[in-house]
């Protein structure tokens, strides 16, 4: 994601998070994996519908 944005010409802030637990995964509504948010919101549309927790 990094390297896409840079080559890109865009600078922004990414934070890459290991989610290893499906509790972790359900507190931080973490429904995917890769998982891509904006702001706090889930790029996929319909993702944050989903109840279960995705690890892959």
């Amino acid at each position: 994601m990094k390297e896409a944005l840079s080559e890109l010409g865009l600078s922004l802030e990414v934070e890459e998070r290991l989610v290893s637990t499906p509790e972790e995964a359900r507190s931080l509504r973490f429904y995917g994996s890769p998982s891509l948010k904006l702001d706090g919101k889930d790029l996929e549309p319909g993702a944050d519908e989903t109840k279960e927790p995705g690890l892959g």
